[in-house]
């Protein structure tokens, strides 16, 4: 089953009718997908707050919302994340 019709059945039935392993790997890339995200998150804001002190105000915000629109957009992008992370382009 192609990725695409897997995600379809996903969404019509909540859950795939045959090729249960195709499912459970799509929940474990989504998975190791959502802890590479939190770890880039970290990353950023480590390198982020390590900057801090040579920043002016006005820096700083626009840095922060960037961050949390990239965040906002990658939560309402599941569809994405579901073809990226099983490597189906």
């Amino acid at each position: 089953m192609k990725p695409m019709e897997l995600l379809a059945e996903i969404r019509r039935e909540g859950r795939p009718a045959e090729n249960k392993s195709a499912y459970l790997e799509r929940g474990r890339a989504v998975q190791l997908t959502k802890q590479f995200t939190c770890r880039l998150c970290a990353a950023a804001v480590s390198l982020l707050l390590g900057r801090v002190g040579r920043w002016s105000g006005k820096e700083i915000a626009r840095s922060a919302l960037s961050l949390a629109r990239s965040a906002h957009a990658e939560r309402d992008n599941k569809s994405c994340v579901f073809v990226c992370a099983t490597g189906a382009h």
